[in-house]
């Protein structure tokens, strides 16, 4: 297809855009199509569309921009509309951007374009090459513009093509799922074909998701990832993509399949028979999950995996298919370079949240029984407290309390808890990690700390250190940042108390020099206190700690030596993936190109 402009930038990326968006929906997908679109209605003036498609529109594929406005206005409120523009003329196109209701039409992420000028030629040729129009069974109205003397492409002849490609792509598409479903089982010796799916919004779940990809792919696996996209269609895309790799496994992190399946708009009624094995491993406490938590019984069907011993607990009343401890790991990819824009004395990399407004209105009361709860919480993190029942006051308290933490979790942390006594312990655990990483990043800072992380930060350094924040960096720099630091300060979240935290991994990867904070799992070999790293276990004996390292700059190396060996050998994402393997499927490292 040609345009005017062929190289210009909106055109290329409306292009490519479209051959995203309209795959088919696994099982509804049948002798619908051919109907529907025999049933389709040719309108020959915009008034027919005003009756016709009211309340009942899909997609629409419009022929002109002067349909485009009016088919827009009826159908833009429901967020699952979708329109296909097809504008012969770019001149058009070029005159629309110089109104700004017209402009903000066309650049609506429910509109999707087709341009060019040879229509006959090149837009049939599009079609059948590039099965563009994969449309799920709904109703379609075909808009055309204001009729030209000469149309380049009758409606009829655009229904021909777009019948032809779908039926085509619809006989494909139910070949590979029929052959999906009826697969037997691979051989033991063979390697799982592995399907996870990232979200964009999810930054850290997306990177360690792509990590844990590629450390299976090292081993010999054939993975996919599929870009999860919200908005039209991309249920029916992420449904395609999973059918059509016809995976052995798919991975799922922090949840039961089944809630994360149907929020890919992917119905219970589909998802039961997807013949894959699902293994989900939980990175963070399952009871900070709202929705997860609540259905944990859904992981019947699931091979869980918990980074923390402590969530074993919650399955109590809940089996897996299997449940193991998996602890984390680096999942840093490569060792860092010095860089003089790290070069600080001490680095702390991470968030805090600011909770003062949120504290402010509570009564003298609610207040001291918040401090009594922040110390039983720090003195058992695994524990939820049951409501006090000695006292009208006491239960006054209670109730200031869980108010503040519900407005807290769903206005701050968008979480809403099933109820008031889990909101708390939430709230709790969000002010007690905080805290605590405010005391020990203040007690650092005369010592030289710099920080990454987000604004919130700077109202808690004052006019005196707040210079030290440097913002938040990508994990592109970050091993970079960790290599050149002298010291690199970690401190764990009372939501996993008893393991350690990817940091004390990514940090030794990188050769950097960790100091951290004594969690139960360093008793458990990962790592060596005085050998990988250095481990502190109060206050007084991290400012004594970080005094040393800073003074000794060759034992300080050494460890940020020792430790990088160690975890390159032992702790990456790649021996992670390796004993998910020799669980799940046994035999299958014992030869092949894992051994490489």
């Amino acid at each position: 297809m040609t345009a005017i402009e062929p190289g210009h930038d909106l055109f290329e990326l409306n292009l490519n855009a479209l051959r995203y968006r309209f795959p088919h929906y696994a099982d509804q997908i049948g002798s619908s199509f051919q109907s529907t679109l025999e049933s389709s209605a040719s309108i020959d003036d915009i008034s027919s569309f005003i009756n016709i498609g009211a309340g009942r529109l899909r997609a629409a594929i419009v022929l002109g921009l002067r349909a485009l406005s009016t088919v827009y206005i009826r159908a833009a409120g429901d967020p699952q509309s979708a329109f296909i523009l097809f504008e012969p003329q770019w001149d058009a196109i070029r005159r629309a951007f110089f109104v700004r209701d017209c402009r903000e039409t066309i650049l609506s992420p429910q509109v999707f374009w087709i341009l060019g000028e040879e229509w006959r030629k090149d837009f049939a040729s599009l079609i059948r090459s590039q099965g563009l129009f994969h449309f799920p069974p709904s109703h379609f109205l075909f808009c055309p513009a204001a009729p030209q003397e000469n149309p380049l492409l009758t409606i009829q002849e655009v229904q021909s093509l777009l019948k032809e490609t779908i039926l085509r792509e619809q006989a494909c598409f139910s070949e590979a799922k029929r052959v999906y479903l009826q697969e037997g089982k691979k051989p033991s010796s063979a390697l799982p074909r592995i399907w996870a799916h990232v979200e964009s919004s999810a930054s850290i779940y997306r990177n360690i998701t792509r990590s844990i990809l590629d450390a299976f792919s090292d081993l010999g696996c054939e993975v996919y990832c599929s870009e999860f996209r919200r908005g039209w269609g991309s249920s029916e895309k992420t449904m395609t993509e999973l059918i059509r790799f016809a995976p052995d496994l798919c991975l799922f992190l922090s949840g039961p399949s089944s809630c994360v399946f149907e929020s890919l708009g992917i119905a219970s009624a589909i998802h039961q028979h997807i013949p894959a094995r699902r293994l989900t491993w939980f990175l963070d406490h399952p009871h900070y999950f709202p929705q997860s938590f609540i259905r944990l019984h859904e992981c019947a069907r699931d091979e869980a995996a918990v980074c923390d011993r402590s969530f074993l607990s919650c399955f109590s009343s809940c089996a897996p298919r299997s449940l193991f401890h998996l602890p984390v790991a680096a999942s840093i990819r490569r060792r860092g370079q010095y860089k003089e824009e790290f070069a600080f004395p001490i680095v702390y990399v991470g968030s805090i949240i600011h909770t003062d407004i949120y504290l402010q209105p509570l009564s003298a009361k609610a207040r001291k029984l918040l401090e009594s709860l922040l110390s039983l919480k720090k003195s058992q993190p695994a524990s939820i407290f049951a409501p006090p029942i000695n006292g009208q006051a006491n239960a006054s308290a209670w109730n200031e309390l869980t108010q503040c933490a519900c407005a807290f979790n769903a206005e701050r942390m968008k979480k809403q808890f099933p109820s008031p006594q889990l909101s708390l312990d939430y709230f709790l655990y969000v002010l007690a990690t905080h805290r605590a990483r405010l005391a020990a990043v203040k007690a650092l800072l005369p010592l030289g700390l710099h920080l990454f992380g987000p604004d919130d930060w700077i109202p808690l350094l004052g006019d005196e250190y707040k210079h030290r924040l440097h913002g938040l960096i990508d994990s592109e720099r970050l091993p970079d940042c960790y290599a050149s630091a002298r010291i690199n300060l970690n401190l764990h979240s009372l939501q996993c108390p008893t393991c350690l935290n990817a940091r004390d991994f990514d940090v030794p990867r990188a050769k950097g020099f960790l100091l951290t904070d004594w969690v139960e799992d360093m008793e458990k070999g990962f790592l060596r206190d005085g050998v990988h790293c250095s481990v502190f276990k109060d206050a007084e004996d991290l400012l004594e700690k970080a005094e040393y390292y800073l003074a000794h700059d060759d034992e300080r190396r050494q460890l940020a030596e020792t430790g990088c060996e160690w975890v390159e050998a032992r702790h990456m994402l790649d021996n992670r993936a390796r004993e998910w393997l020799k669980i799940l499927y046994p035999g299958t490292m014992d030869s092949g190109k894992q051994g490489e």
